[in-house]
C-alpha cells in the first residue's frame, strides 16, 4: 500500500557559499557545445524509468534525491562561458521537487500509453545549463502499491553508469528515511570536479600524447561509414527518433557468453563482429567504423560518483565479403582491442586531431552507435518497496542508428534506435530482424562468407523511392553539350517533401555563356518528368581516389540559401567589401585560434580550430557585426575568405562591372575585390585562377563569334581582331586598369589587345600568359633538324600524357597527327559511325574552326613591341631545353618588365585542377599593387 505522506523537519536557510569553480571535463565540454548549438536538444537529456512495487512514501522518495543531490556536486552543478569557454560551477544548494502524477482511476490497458505520454513530454523538455541540478523526476501511481518513477538528467552532468548510483542512493536513502535511520552511505573520496581537474593535467601529460598518436594511427584513412537512409538527409542534424525492440530467447544470453568464450573474447567484442558483418553486408562496403562508449572508471574511488565519465571510442573493421564469419569475428577481438588501448583520448579531442570535413547534417568520425551491456540498474529491495528498471525509449536520436543489446534477469532485450527522418520503421524493423538471424548464423554456421549474409530486400541503392530517378536525371544533364558532368542530392525541404538539387560542370567545349544562363537552360532540357528544384554550377565534383563524386561533400546546405543572410547592422557600412569584412575577421580569427599569421584560404580546423572556438568565434563575430551566425554556417565557409564572402552576401554593392548584359562578355565571377582578371577565353581556367586566390576576385571572359547568333568568320588580320576584343572589353570594362589573360594563341591576342589599349591611353596591370609563342617562333623552331623533331617528340609525348589522363580523347589524339589524316582511316571511321568527325581536339567543330582562323592569322602577324608589363606561365606543354629560347621568341618584343614561371601544369578540366593554386598566387602577386585602384572612369576610381 502506499504509506500517508509525512512533512520532513527541513533545517533554516542559511548564506549561500560562492561557488566552487572547476574545469569541465572533455565530455562535458562536446555536450556544452553541442547545447550551444542546438539549445534544449532532447537527444542530449537521458532518460530512463524505474517500477516501485509495494509500500513507498512520495515525501520521502522526493527527500531522497534531496538527499543524492547533497551528496553528489555533479547534481549541483550549473554551466557558465568565460570567454567562450566552459566552466563547471558547484552550488552548496538547489531547489528540488518531484512531480506527482496519479493515472490509477486509468483504466490498466490504457496506463502503459499514458505512462509513455508522460514520460515523453518530461524527457523532451529542455534544461538551462545556467542552472544547477539537470535532474528532473514524475512519480507516475499506477496502483496503491505500484509506480513508475520517470527520470530524465542532462547527459553534461550524468552517464549509464551514474543510473546504477542513482537507484542505489535513492533506494537507500528512502529506506532509511522510512525506517527513522541514518543512511548507510560510505563517504565519497572525490568528487566530479576532482576528476575534471585530473583530466585536464592528464590531457598535458606525456601518456596522453601517445595514445592519442595511437589511435590516430589506427584511424589513419578510414572513410565515414554510412547505411544509405530512406529519406534525403536534412541539412541539418535531425534528432527524430524512433524505435523498434525485440525480446530474445530466454536462452540466448547463455549462447552468447558460450560462444564468445570459445573465442577468448568478451561478448561486447564478439556482438561488435555480428553488428559490423551484417552492416558492411547492407551497405555493400569493405570497412565498418561503429561509435560505442566506455565507462571510463578506471579507478575504484570514481565507481560511487555521479556524471558524466564515459568516452566513445571508435571501432573500426574490416568486412571483406570473401572472410568467413568465424574469421571476421577473430579480427573482431583485435579491432575491438586496439580501440580500448586508446579509451583515454576523450572522442572531441580525437575529432580536433583527425580534424575530418565538418558536415551540419551528420555526427563526426561515425554515423552508427553500438552497445553491449547489462542493465545499469539492478533490481533491490529497500525497506517496504522494490525498485527496479523498465524500458524506456531515448528522447532524441544523437546518431543515425544506435544499436543496443541489453541484458536484464528476465532475459536480453535487442533496441534500435533510429532517426526517424532518416529511415522508415519498415527498415528498422527488418535490420533488427537481420540481426537477430546474424547471430543465429554466427552461433550455428561460422564457416559461411560475409557475403551469404543476408541483406536489406531493398538493397543499398534502391531504397530511396527515387533513386533510379536520380541517375535518370544526371543522365540527362551530363546529356546536354554543355554539361561536364553532373550529380544529383536529394534533400528533405523544409516544407516536408522531398526535392532535389542537381550540381554541374562546364563541359570543357563548352560554348562561352554567362553562367547564370546555364541553370534555366537545363530546367528547360529536362522538363517535367525530370524536374529538379534548382541547379548550381560548380567548377569540379569532388570525387573519390576511384573517381567516383562523393555526394556528401557537395555543397547543398550553400546552394541552397537562396536568399541572403540579414544585412549587417550600421557597424558594417553597406559598402563594404569583402576585403573590408576579411580584414576585421582576421583579428578574430589570430586572437581565437591563438596565431600571429592567418592565411585566408585555409579552413578554420585545419588552423587548430575545434568545436568550442567555434562558440567563441560566432560570440565574437556577432559582437563585431551583429549578426548571429550559426554552426552550419561555418562548416559550409570554414575559410576566413568564405566566412567573409557570406557577410558580405546581405550588402554586396553594386557589380563593378557592367549592369547591362553584352553577349560578348561572360561574367565568371562578380563577387570580389580587386581588378578584374579578364580572360581572351579559356573561361574554365580563368574562373578557377580567380577563386583561388587569397581573396576573391572578379573575372570574365570575351568572345567575339558565336556561330548560332549567324557569325560568319570574316577575314581580318589579327590587328583587326584585336580591336573586336578591345571593343568587347570596354562593353564591360570602359577603363582600367586591365588585367589581361590568355593561353597559347590566345595569349598573342591578349598583348595585342593590351598594345592596343595602352595606344588609347589605358592602364594595363598586367598582361599574365600560359605557354605562348612569339609568331615566328614556330618558324625558328622548324628551322633547325635538331629542335624541329625534338619538338615533335614532345608534342607526342604531351598528348600521349593526356589520353593517359583521361584529358583528351583517342580521336583527338589520332587527329593530330597528319600522316595518320593522311590514310584515310579517321574519314573512314566517321563513314561507319565510329567517330562523329575527324577531330584534332576536343572542341566543338566551330570552336575548332575559330582557334585555326585565330592561328592563321597569328601566324602572319608581325607584333610591335610591347612595353608592359608581363607574366608568362611556362609548363611542360612547353619544350625546354637545349636549343629552346627561354622566351619563346618574346625576347625582343617584350620591352617591359617579363617574368617567366615555371610550373609543371596548370591546368582545370574533367573536374580536376592542376597547379591553379600557385598559378593564382603568382599572379596576385603581380596585380597587388593595382589592386587599390578600382576599374571605372579614366584615372578614378568608379563609384558605383
Amino acid at each position: 500500500m502506499t504509506a500517508p505522506r509525512d512533512t520532513m523537519s527541513l533545517a533554516a536557510p542559511v548564506p549561500e557559499a560562492a561557488p566552487l569553480r572547476f574545469p569541465c571535463s572533455a565530455t562535458q565540454e562536446r555536450f556544452w557545445f553541442l547545447d550551444q548549438m542546438n539549445p534544449g536538444d532532447p537527444a542530449l537529456n537521458v532518460a530512463f524509468r524505474w517500477n516501485i512495487d509495494g509500500i513507498f512514501n512520495a515525501t520521502t522518495i522526493e527527500a531522497a534525491f534531496q538527499a543524492v543531490i547533497a551528496r553528489q556536486e555533479a547534481l549541483r552543478t550549473r554551466f557558465v562561458a568565460d570567454q567562450g569557454h566552459p566552466l563547471q560551477e558547484v552550488v552548496e544548494q538547489v531547489r528540488f521537487k518531484m512531480s506527482d502524477i496519479d493515472i490509477r482511476n486509468t483504466p490498466a490497458a490504457q496506463q502503459p500509453d499514458r505512462i509513455d505520454q508522460i514520460a515523453r513530454e518530461s524527457a523532451l523538455q529542455p534544461f538551462d545549463l545556467t542552472e544547477p541540478c539537470q535532474l528532473r523526476v514524475v512519480l507516475i501511481r499506477l496502483g496503491n502499491d505500484h509506480a513508475v518513477l520517470a527520470i530524465t538528467v542532462h547527459h553534461i552532468c550524468f552517464d549509464g553508469w551514474s543510473i546504477g548510483v542513482l537507484g542505489r542512493e535513492v533506494g537507500t536513502y528512502a529506506a532509511a528515511l522510512d525506517a527513522g535511520k541514518t543512511a548507510k552511505l560510505d563517504d565519497l573520496v572525490l568528487q566530479f570536479g576532482d576528476f575534471a581537474l585530473w583530466q585536464a593535467a592528464f590531457l598535458e601529460s606525456e601518456a596522453y600524447a601517445a595514445d592519442l598518436h595511437a589511435v590516430c594511427d589506427q584511424l589513419h584513412g578510414a572513410p565515414y561509414f554510412e547505411l544509405q537512409p530512406d529519406f534525403p538527409r536534412p541539412l541539418q542534424r535531425s534528432t527524430a527518433c524512433g524505435v523498434i525492440a525485440a525480446d530474445l530467447p530466454p536462452d540466448w544470453g547463455k549462447r552468447l557468453e558460450i560462444e564468445a568464450r570459445k573465442r577468448g573474447m568478451s561478448t561486447f567484442a564478439y556482438g561488435a563482429g555480428v553488428l559490423s558483418a551484417l552492416l558492411g553486408r547492407c551497405a555493400d562496403a569493405p570497412e565498418v567504423l561503429l561509435g560505442s562508449q566506455v565507462a571510463g572508471r578506471s579507478e575504484i574511488e570514481l565507481e560511487p560518483l555521479i556524471g558524466v565519465f564515459i568516452n566513445t571510442v571508435v571501432l573500426r573493421l574490416a568486412t571483406d565479403e570473401k572472410t568467413a564469419l568465424g574469421e571476421h569475428l577473430d579480427r573482431a577481438r583485435s579491432a575491438v582491442t586496439d580501440a580500448l588501448i586508446g579509451q583515454t583520448v576523450p572522442f572531441n579531442k580525437l575529432v580536433e586531431t583527425l580534424n575530418p570535413a565538418r558536415d551540419a547534417s551528420r555526427t563526426p568520425l561515425v554515423s552508427v552507435n553500438y552497445l553491449l551491456q547489462h542493465v545499469f540498474m539492478e533490481t533491490a529491495q529497500y525497506g517496504g518497496f522494490t525498485l527496479s528498471s523498465a524500458p524506456s525509449n531515448a528522447p532524441g536520436a544523437l546518431h543515425d542508428l544506435n544499436f543496443s543489446l541489453i541484458g536484464r534477469k528476465s532475459g536480453w532485450r535487442m533496441t534500435l534506435e533510429y532517426n526517424a527522418d532518416m529511415f522508415d520503421a519498415a527498415t528498422a524493423q527488418e535490420l533488427v530482424d537481420l540481426w537477430q538471424s546474424c547471430f543465429a548464423l554466427a552461433f550455428d554456421h561460422p564457416e559461411c562468407l560475409l557475403s551469404d549474409l543476408p541483406h536489406l530486400s531493398k538493397g543499398p541503392q534502391t531504397r530511396t523511392d527515387d533513386a533510379l530517378q536520380l541517375s535518370r536525371i544526371e543522365a540527362a544533364l551530363q546529356s546536354y553539350e554543355s554539361v561536364g558532368a553532373a550529380a544529383v542530392v536529394p534533400y528533405a525541404a523544409q516544407d516536408g517533401r522531398r526535392a532535389r538539387h542537381a550540381f554541374v560542370t562546364l563541359a570543357p567545349d563548352a560554348a562561352l555563356m554567362p553562367l547564370e544562363v546555364l541553370p534555366g537552360q537545363l530546367h528547360a532540357h529536362l522538363g517535367a518528368g525530370l524536374a529538379v528544384d534548382g541547379i548550381s554550377v560548380l567548377q569540379s565534383l569532388p570525387r573519390d581516389a576511384g573517381g567516383r563524386v562523393i555526394k556528401a561533400q557537395l555543397p547543398l546546405a550553400a546552394a541552397l540559401r537562396a536568399a541572403p543572410i540579414a544585412p549587417l547592422q550600421a557597424e558594417a557600412a553597406p559598402c563594404d567589401t569583402t576585403a573590408d569584412i576579411a580584414a576585421r575577421l582576421v583579428p578574430i580569427w589570430a586572437d581565437v585560434l591563438g596565431i600571429e599569421d592567418v592565411p585566408q584560404t585555409t579552413s578554420f580546423f585545419d588552423l587548430g580550430g575545434h568545436s568550442l572556438l567555434i562558440v567563441r568565434l560566432l560570440a565574437r563575430i556577432e559582437a563585431e557585426f551583429g549578426h548571429r551566425m550559426t554552426l552550419a554556417e561555418v562548416f559550409q565557409n570554414p575559410t576566413l575568405r568564405a566566412l567573409a564572402r557570406h557577410l558580405a552576401k546581405g550588402q554586396k554593392p553594386a557589380s563593378r562591372l557592367a549592369a547591362e548584359r553584352d553577349w560578348r562578355v561572360v561574367t565568371l565571377q562578380e563577387d570580389g575585390d580587386g581588378i578584374p582578371l579578364v580572360a581572351i577565353n579559356n573561361a574554365n581556367i580563368t574562373y578557377a585562377l580567380a577563386d583561388s586566390m587569397s581573396m576573391p576576385r572578379p573575372a570574365m571572359s570575351l568572345r567575339i563569334y558565336d556561330k548560332a547568333q549567324g557569325h560568319k568568320l570574316e577575314p581580318l588580320a589579327f590587328e583587326q581582331i584585336a580591336t573586336r576584343f578591345v571593343e568587347a572589353l570596354q562593353a564591360g570594362q570602359p577603363h582600367g586598369p586591365y588585367a589581361l589573360f590568355g593561353i597559347c594563341v590566345h595569349g598573342n591576342l591578349a598583348i595585342e589587345v593590351a598594345r592596343q589599349l595602352k595606344a588609347k591611353g589605358e592602364e594595363v596591370a598586367a598582361v599574365i600568359m600560359k605557354d605562348v609563342w612569339a609568331p615566328h617562333y614556330a618558324r625558328d623552331v622548324d628551322a633547325k633538324w635538331s629542335t624541329r623533331w625534338r619538338n615533335r617528340l614532345h608534342f607526342l609525348k604531351v598528348r600521349m600524357h593526356r589520353v593517359a589522363q583521361g584529358t583528351m580523347s583517342v580521336p583527338a589524339f589520332l587527329g593530330t597527327f597528319r600522316v595518320i589524316r593522311a590514310t584515310g582511316l579517321l574519314d573512314a571511321a566517321v563513314r561507319f559511325g565510329l567517330m562523329e568527325r575527324v577531330r584534332y581536339t576536343d572542341l566543338k567543330a566551330e570552336q575548332e574552326a575559330f582557334i585555326a582562323y585565330l592561328t592563321d592569322a597569328r601566324d602572319v602577324h608581325e607584333p610591335m613591341p610591347y612595353d608592359g608589363r608581363v607574366l608568362h606561365i611556362v609548363t611542360n606543354d612547353s619544350p625546354r631545353g637545349r636549343g629552346f629560347d627561354t622566351t619563346m621568341g618574346w625576347g625582343d618584343l617584350i620591352t617591359g618588365p617579363m617574368e617567366t614561371v615555371y610550373l609543371p601544369d596548370v591546368s582545370a578540366d574533367q573536374g580536376r585542377t592542376r597547379g591553379i593554386a600557385q598559378a593564382a598566387g603568382k599572379i596576385e602577386d603581380m596585380l597587388r599593387g593595382f589592386d587599390g585602384a578600382v576599374p571605372g572612369k579614366k584615372g578614378q576610381v568608379n563609384a558605383q
